[in-house]
C-alpha cells in the first residue's frame, strides 16, 4: 500500500493508569461459616479486629467491598432481612458490595449479546444468530454463562462481519463473492471508502435515517452496543478498569425524537460529541 495517505491499521493505545504504589493493607485470610448470617458476621468481626477499630467506628463509616456476583446477591439478601432496624450495627447500611470489573463487563456483554442474538428457531428472525450461521458457527444457543472468552469471540466475529458488509455496500460489491486475493487499492481510495462508510453508518444521523427500516436500525444499534463491549474489553486488557466500572452506559439515540433532531440542526457541533465508537 502506498504512503500517500497515512491510514491507521491499529487502534490507538489505551491510556493506562499511572503505576503508583497504592496504600493498601492486606488482611489475613478468614474462615467463614457456610451459614449466610453467621459467615458475614464472622467476616466483619475479623475485619474489626485486624483494623483495630471499634464496632461504632467501623459501622459509622461507609465500607466499600468488592466481590463476585453470588457474594453481592447474598449480602444484599442479608441487608434486606435486617431491615427495618434502628441499630446501626445490625442494619449493615454502611456496607456497599461492589462487583469487580470483570463481572461488570461479563454481565454487560451477556445482556447486550442476548438482546441482539434473536431466536434461531424463527426463520424470519434477523438477529445476530444469522451471521454466526452464515459463518459456519453453531447458533442453536448462545454460550455466555460459562465461557466469557467464546462469547466475546463470537461478538467480535459478528461485529467484523457487519462492518465488512457496510464497506462492501459502499464499494458496491455487496452482491459479489469475496475473493481470497486482496483487491489492489490506493491509499487515497481506501481513505475515501472509510470516510464514506463512517459518515453513512457510524454517525448518530444514520439512526435517524434508518428509523423507518427496522432491519437497518437493528444492525446500527448492534454495531454501537458491541463497540461499547470491545472498548471496555480492550481497556481492561491494557490494565485500565475505569471505563468498565465508571463510564459504561448504554444510551441509544431515539430515532423518533424530533427534539434531538432539531437540536442537531441548530447546533451542528453537537453531532461531533455523539459520534459512535469506532471499531
Amino acid at each position: 500500500m502506498d504512503k500517500e495517505v497515512d491510514i491507521m491499521l491499529h487502534p490507538p493505545p489505551v491510556n493506562v493508569i499511572s503505576p503508583k504504589r497504592p496504600n493498601i493493607s492486606m488482611l489475613k485470610m478468614m474462615i467463614a461459616s457456610n451459614n449466610l448470617a453467621q459467615g458475614i458476621g464472622n467476616v466483619f468481626e475479623d475485619i474489626i479486629k485486624q483494623t483495630c477499630l471499634s464496632e461504632a467506628e467501623f459501622f459509622e463509616k461507609i465500607q466499600v467491598m468488592e466481590g463476585d456476583l453470588g457474594t453481592c446477591l447474598n449480602f444484599e439478601s442479608l441487608q434486606a432481612q435486617k431491615k427495618p432496624t434502628r441499630h446501626i450495627i445490625d442494619n449493615f447500611n454502611n456496607c456497599f458490595c461492589l462487583l469487580g470489573a470483570a463481572h461488570v463487563l461479563w454481565n454487560l456483554a451477556q445482556s447486550i449479546y442476548l438482546l441482539h442474538y434473536g431466536n434461531p428457531k424463527d426463520s424470519s428472525d434477523l438477529g445476530a444468530w444469522r451471521i454466526l450461521a452464515s459463518l459456519g458457527i453453531p447458533s442453536n444457543c448462545p454460550v455466555c454463562k460459562k465461557d466469557f472468552t467464546l462469547m466475546i469471540a463470537n461478538m467480535q466475529k459478528i461485529h467484523k462481519a457487519t462492518i465488512l458488509k457496510f464497506l462492501l455496500i459502499i464499494m458496491r460489491q455487496d452482491n459479489e463473492l469475496l475473493s481470497e486475493e486482496k483487491l489492489p487499492l490506493k491509499s487515497t481510495c481506501i481513505a475515501e471508502i472509510m470516510d464514506e462508510c463512517y459518515q453513512e453508518y457510524f454517525l448518530p444521523s444514520a439512526l435517524l435515517k434508518a428509523k423507518s427500516l427496522p432491519r437497518d436500525l437493528n444492525s446500527l444499534l448492534r454495531l454501537r452496543d458491541f463497540a461499547t463491549v470491545f472498548e471496555c474489553n480492550n481497556a481492561m486488557t491494557a490494565g485500565d478498569v475505569g471505563p468498565t466500572k465508571d463510564d459504561v452506559s448504554i444510551d441509544h439515540c431515539d430515532p423518533s425524537s424530533e427534539d434531538e433532531e432539531s437540536d442537531e440542526e441548530d447546533n451542528p457541533d453537537k453531532e461531533d460529541d455523539m459520534v459512535a465508537e469506532e471499531f
